[in-house]
């Protein structure tokens, strides 16, 4: 009988250090929670189009250096002072012979793991309806749009900023024009190599794919007054001129 005891007093204290141990190791091993947790953290965050449209903003502006003689530019922007909403540019007196135009595209999220490839162009309206297109642009934001733009926008493989004339195409300067940027906006398949995609080419789905608008800018042009050439003026000069009296008829010689 003490033998058996003896057997069972062991057995307890051998149970009680296994199920010691399990609550140990249970305490240290992450739980399925943990693991779901730092799999999501690791994994890069996937885009849709409504992040594309909250995060990249368009901008048609007129360089502070390219506002030619004559021109005063006014600008519209949102309460945060981030978004512009219209340019407008009045010009008088002579007219340009040219006037440069700056396109810039500025990213307020990093686009580092959500490449977007956009596809621009640069529209005139001179008559209300009746659009042209007057310049295009390919280019691939990525995460260089959200931290190195102040550095060199208009240069490398997929540049930031492009500039044109305004005037492209025309002979004489129009009393009034509006110009802005409609671009196609592709979503990228993460996995992609970015010097691999094609710009002109590359799709993705309905949700990932959309139209990107920029601001307008307005360009008025107020021709210079033209001088009368008045045949009163003429006149005036005419009867001022020595010589001009009417000379009497000589008597007719006897």
């Amino acid at each position: 009988m003490k033998y058996l005891a003896t057997l069972f007093s062991i057995g307890l204290l051998l149970g009680g250090c296994g199920a010691d141990e399990t609550i140990k190791g249970s305490d240290s091993a992450p739980t399925l929670m943990e693991q779901s947790g730092a799999l999501n953290e690791s994994a890069a965050e996937r885009y849709n189009f409504g992040d594309v449209e909250a995060n990249l903003q368009l901008e048609v502006i007129i360089a502070e250096k390219d506002v030619p003689a004559g021109g005063a530019v006014t600008e519209l922007r949102a309460a945060n002072k981030e978004k512009l909403n219209i340019m407008t540019l009045d010009i008088e007196g002579a007219a340009p012979t040219a006037l440069p135009i700056t396109m810039l595209i500025k990213a307020k999220k990093s686009f580092a793991d959500n490449f977007v490839a956009v596809r621009g162009k640069l529209l005139r309206e001179i008559t209300t309806g009746e659009r042209e297109e007057i310049f295009t642009f390919n280019t691939l934001v990525d995460e260089r749009f959200y931290r190195d733009l102040k550095k060199d926008p208009a240069e490398g493989p997929f540049p930031a900023l492009f500039s044109t004339d305004a005037l492209n195409g025309l002979e004489t300067m129009p009393p009034t024009m509006l110009l802005y940027v409609e671009a196609e906006a592709v979503l990228v398949d993460m996995a992609t190599d970015k010097l691999s995609i094609d710009l002109a080419t590359v799709t993705s789905s309905e949700t990932e794919t959309g139209t990107l608008l920029s601001n307008p800018i307005r360009i008025n042009y107020t021709m210079p007054p033209v001088e009368e050439a008045s045949s009163k003026g003429t006149e005036e000069s005419t009867e001022n001129t020595p010589g001009a009296e009417s000379v009497e008829e000589a008597p007719a010689a006897q």
